[in-house]
């Protein structure tokens, strides 16, 4: 065996992990976008936008007040 070569017990572990991310992958696109078609009608409305924008600017205010605090 040269100095480069992997065990076949590692090549084996690392394909038996990159198979599970896989699958972990593909059911949780699966179930993510079930959820989204789902919940479609919610996120279609003006009001979530009008929420997610207020709590985007509170949050942009308090890390530039933090930011100034810190910074001078």
């Amino acid at each position: 065996m040269t100095a480069l070569a992997i065990p076949t017990s590692r090549l084996d572990r690392m394909a038996m992990a990159l198979s599970g991310l896989c699958l972990i992958h593909c059911v949780a696109t699966a179930v993510l976008l079930g959820l989204l078609s789902a919940a479609g009608g919610l996120l279609g409305s003006p009001i979530i936008h009008e929420v997610g924008l207020t709590f985007a600017m509170g949050l942009g205010a308090a890390a530039l007040g933090r930011g100034i605090l810190e910074h001078g």
